[in-house]
């Protein structure tokens, strides 16, 4: 009831600011509370195990995630790990895990398996290196595609632009995305795929794209760091 009160107060606020200032607000991206959190977004985690060190990531990862939300659901995405080195899965009953043992096609499988899961309106998309210290929900707002971190266009697009026009030849409306490839001061890379996406914005986005062609075509490390910047240009 108090966050509530408080975003009652903060909405009044922006109405007054909109009227005196003619501003163009969106009350939609106002922050979210931790029980609508929890309620409402998955944590998607991608991992490689090949050694004990690499192990203990998403052990880590996940021992982070339950400090602050203990309700939320994780799914962790074991990408064509060593089978000698997984040894604790059985352990952790509120985890969904997804063996994908085929080719390892990276971040893009946290794209690939929201889809076809759906298991809520908003999911958070992450590594398994990738440790979360504090609550993260109060700086978190309600939109169809959030990047955590984003790069220049211009990094290394020269090099990748071959294999960037490539991999676009298998979607629809490929030389549409070609055209806003060169025209990279639209977009920004999004650095390790990581995001916020809603999966209303990601159906669209596999369906309107065929977005599902990339299986098995990101085995490389060069083609997903063109996936980086090819989630960005459909954006």
């Amino acid at each position: 009831k108090i966050h509530d009160n408080k975003i009652k107060d903060y909405k009044n606020l922006l109405i007054s600011l909109k009227d005196k200032y003619k501003a163009n607000i969106n009350f939609n991206k106002l922050k979210i509370t931790k029980e609508f959190f929890e309620e409402n977004y998955s944590i998607y985690i991608i991992r490689y195990i090949n050694n004990d060190i690499s192990n203990n990531y998403w052990l880590n990862n996940y021992n982070n995630i339950r400090k602050h939300y203990k309700n939320i659901k994780i799914i962790i995405i074991d990408n064509n790990s060593s089978n000698e080195f997984i040894k604790d899965d059985k352990k952790y009953s509120d985890i969904n895990f997804i063996y994908h043992n085929e080719n390892q096609d990276g971040e893009y499988l946290l794209y690939y398996y929201y889809f076809k899961t759906r298991y809520t309106k908003y999911a958070l998309l992450i590594h398994d290196s990738l440790f979360i210290q504090k609550e993260i929900h109060h700086f978190i707002y309600e939109d169809s595609f959030i990047p955590l971190w984003s790069f220049k266009s211009i990094e290394r697009l020269d090099n990748l632009k071959p294999l960037i026009f490539n991999l676009l030849n298998n979607l629809n409306y490929s030389e549409e995305l070609k055209n806003i490839t060169n025209n990279n001061h639209f977009w920004n890379g999004t650095f390790g795929c990581m995001s916020i996406i809603s999966i209303k914005y990601l159906i669209t986005i596999f369906e309107k794209y065929k977005l599902d062609n990339l299986l098995n075509k990101l085995n490389n490390r060069m083609n997903r760091m063109c996936f980086e910047r090819i989630i960005s240009i459909i954006y």
